[in-house]
């Protein structure tokens, strides 16, 4: 899945189904898959969960815990390499399995969470991510990862107990949480961009990742501005991703 032509083809084959699966919905009734549902956002918790912790035990077993500037590991075949390496890529994974929240979605006919927002974001972070592995492996990884994968944690947690009619005390705050790491992940790469070359990630890796956590910032806010600043958002809120 690392290779370029199988991330393309993964990401066409997304967009075709979703489109072929929304015109087959429209004529027909929704489905309600509440135990798939409990399930999979189950799994989402665990391997979520699993990238958490493997980041922690990374950063304190190897000592890595600078926010910005630690070791490149690319060509490194090291025990905090390998480590690395296989927390990345579980996180990875994670991206493509996480594919099927427009799936329910759309069997659920639940339209109103299928956003430029929620497909943009399933397709670029794929993308992004493959980048920074093939590309950019460094201990700076272990940071973003940590932080994204914790938010799922949370959200996936949420969705999970809301298919037992659970209220969680943390579902007001998913997006402020979204919000909060995609400032700390562009304030890493910042840090990075004035550090110079062969500080942090590549230059190209730096920038990608200051333009992609801009574009984060900017649709998560409108969604957050969108849902919260009225009373009636505040009553409708939906699933940012």
């Amino acid at each position: 899945m690392l290779d370029f032509q199988s991330l393309v083809l993964a990401n066409v084959a997304y967009l075709v189904f979703i489109g072929a699966f929304t015109l087959y919905m429209k004529q027909r009734e929704p489905f309600n898959p509440t135990t798939f549902m409990r399930l999979y956002n189950a799994s989402c918790v665990i391997l979520a969960g699993a990238v958490c912790y493997g980041m922690v035990e990374y950063c304190i077993r190897y000592q890595f815990i600078s926010f910005v500037g630690n070791p490149d590991m690319i060509k490194r075949n090291t025990e905090a390499g390998r480590h690395l390496h296989f927390y990345c890529w579980l996180y990875y994974i994670q991206k493509f399995w996480e594919f099927l929240d427009t799936v329910i979605f759309i069997a659920r006919k639940s339209w109103r969470q299928v956003t430029f927002l929620h497909i943009y974001h399933h397709c670029s972070i794929t993308i992004v991510t493959r980048s920074f592995i093939v590309y950019g492996l460094s201990g700076d990884l272990a940071w973003p990862s940590f932080l994204n994968a914790l938010v799922h944690v949370f959200m996936y947690s949420h969705y999970l107990c809301a298919t037992f009619k659970i209220k969680t005390w943390w579902k007001p705050f998913l997006t402020q949480m979204q919000l909060v790491q995609f400032l700390a992940i562009l304030a890493q790469a910042l840090l990075g961009i004035f550090g110079g070359p062969g500080y942090s990630y590549p230059e190209w890796i730096k920038l990608m990742l200051a333009f992609y956590m801009c574009t984060m910032l900017y649709l998560f806010g409108s969604f957050y501005i969108k849902s919260y600043s009225a009373p009636a958002g505040r009553k409708d809120t939906k699933k940012a991703e």
